[in-house]
């Protein structure tokens, strides 16, 4: 009996499941970051090899029992120059007959939905939305970088309000909570304190999105730029989703499933009241869900259909 394997590789971790032929999940496992482009080939090397190691272990398998496929859902796996690096390097880890590589939101999507017709937003550090029609035609919008894109996500939320705490500490806008919260997340003396954080010393993305709990914490004290803030995030993260339904063709009149991922939408705060009153005024028969299963069990569904030739939707 062969067994299936299938991977998530976030910036922050990778989590992995290992499943029997027929889908049923046998193992689950974590390890350390799976973004090479942030953390260096031999550092996700090391968490792949852990999280597989750990998934035969856990399901009581040695090293000799066959895999029959695999499947990892990576960021750079559609740009061809990574995908050969990390082909490679899973080709190193697991003697198996199939690997398929593809985007962290692929999965996600094949998880949330099950392979219907639909689409997954994800807004976490990054944003991103991604769907498939009845066609099987695939589409994403977003997911440009924090540097020229992620609109909505917990970077552009950190960073905007961070721009917005000095706006209240010049007084170019009514005084904000934002500057006590900003001050207090990064723990800085002063607000021109944070200058010198930002330019000198750097602030790493996932610095910047760990504001968000601060930025919703000022919104529930009442501070009206906070509030802003989580609502133009909700609205944006609306528009990408939209341009994704607008590019697959779907009739306006279908109840499209939206299924919602990431951290800045586990808050059921304002970001997320946004984003549905939002898509409620354009496609008022869209259908807001939660995903129906994790990335990584996503990822097996993907390599089972390949391997079976049937269609996603049949193999959950």
């Amino acid at each position: 009996m062969g067994y299936l394997i299938g991977i998530d590789g976030g910036g922050t971790k990778t989590t992995g499941v290992l499943a029997d032929r027929d889908g049923r999940v046998l193992a689950r496992a974590t390890g350390g970051p799976g973004n090479y482009l942030k953390v260096g080939r031999e550092a996700v090397r090391r968490a792949f090899a852990q999280v597989i190691g750990s998934l035969r272990r856990a399901a009581g398998l040695g090293h000799g029992a066959p895999v029959d496929g695999l499947c990892a859902g990576l960021a750079g796996a559609d740009r061809p120059r990574d995908r050969k690096i990390l082909m490679a390097l899973f080709r190193d880890l697991v003697d198996t007959p199939v690997i398929l590589l593809e985007s962290d939101a692929r999965i996600t999507l094949a998880g949330a939905i099950e392979g219907h017709p639909g689409l997954i937003v994800i807004a976490g550090t990054g944003s991103v939305a991604m769907g498939v029609n009845a066609r099987g035609e695939y589409v994403r919008a977003g997911g440009w970088g924090h540097i020229v894109g992620d609109e909505g996500s917990g970077y552009d939320i950190g960073r905007r309000a961070m721009a917005l705490a000095l706006q209240s500490y010049d007084g170019r806008i009514p005084g904000s909570r934002l500057e006590e919260a900003v001050q207090q997340a990064l723990q800085l003396r002063n607000m021109p304190d944070l200058v010198t954080r930002v330019y000198a010393r750097g602030l790493p993305a996932d610095q910047v999105a760990a504001l968000y709990p601060a930025v919703i914490e000022a919104a529930a004290r009442g501070d009206a730029a906070a509030r802003a803030l989580l609502t133009s995030a909700g609205e944006v993260l609306c528009d990408t989703a939209m341009a994704v339904i607008r590019k697959l063709g779907m009739p306006r009149r279908e109840a499209v499933l939206v299924a919602l991922s990431g951290g800045v939408f586990k808050v059921r705060g304002h970001v997320y009241r946004a984003f549905r009153r939002a898509l409620r005024r354009q496609r008022p028969h869209a259908r807001v869900i939660e995903p129906r299963h994790p990335p990584e069990v996503g990822a097996v569904a993907l390599v089972r259909a390949r391997l079976e030739g049937r269609p996603l939707e049949e193999v959950f």
